[in-house]
């Protein structure tokens, strides 16, 4: 069924039926502020990112994978040593990726285990797949596209603006330009 998908501070997803606008399920994560969230391609899970507020004890957040239907937790994803700004989806929802300072996870969706870590080192704002699932684009400080399968960068593109940071980034449906848009309300097209 068709549906739209909010997440906010408040530490709940909402999932909603976009022709009456009604609401259909809300989902208390209780784990805290919603920092990053995706919904499957099949509208079936919710990949989502939360901290407490204002906690000092510990740096790391929560990452897990929810049922929509059923409000019902379905993985917790362990690993990530810092919180997790960035989420996605494959186009076939077979794995997800979320992003830290840490670097990022590529996670199996069926079972929750993590399939690649890739180290990184930077603040990451937007992740996004290919459409194939083999390259996964971070926008930061500038993009960073990096080839899954071989856990490398194989391109860097920095920004117009050096003090800009890339916050959203998408490819294009058939691979074959990027489109950004950055902290200071640009938004930028880059042929791959």
């Amino acid at each position: 069924k068709d549906q739209l998908f909010s997440a906010s501070y408040d530490g709940a997803f909402v999932s909603w039926d976009p022709s009456s606008g009604e609401r259909m399920r809300r989902v208390d994560t209780q784990q805290g502020w919603i920092a990053a969230a995706a919904l499957s391609p099949d509208g079936g899970l919710a990949l989502v990112s939360a901290r407490k507020p204002y906690r000092a004890t510990s740096a790391r957040g929560h990452l897990g994978l929810w049922d929509v239907s059923t409000g019902a937790r379905a993985h917790v994803l362990s690993g990530h040593d810092d919180r997790v700004h960035a989420v996605a989806f494959t186009a076939d929802g077979a794995r997800a990726l979320s992003a830290s300072f840490d670097g990022f996870r590529v996670w199996d969706v069926a079972t929750g285990d993590e399939r690649r870590f890739v180290p990184g080192n930077d603040a990451v704002f937007d992740v996004a797949f290919s459409g194939d699932g083999r390259y996964a684009l971070a926008g930061s400080r500038a993009l960073y596209l990096w080839d899954l399968e071989l856990g490398e960068i194989v391109d860097t593109i920095p920004l117009e603006n050096s003090r800009d940071e890339a916050t959203a980034a998408v490819f294009s449906e058939d691979g074959t330009f990027i489109v950004v848009g950055t902290e200071r309300g640009a938004l930028l097209r880059f042929r791959r």
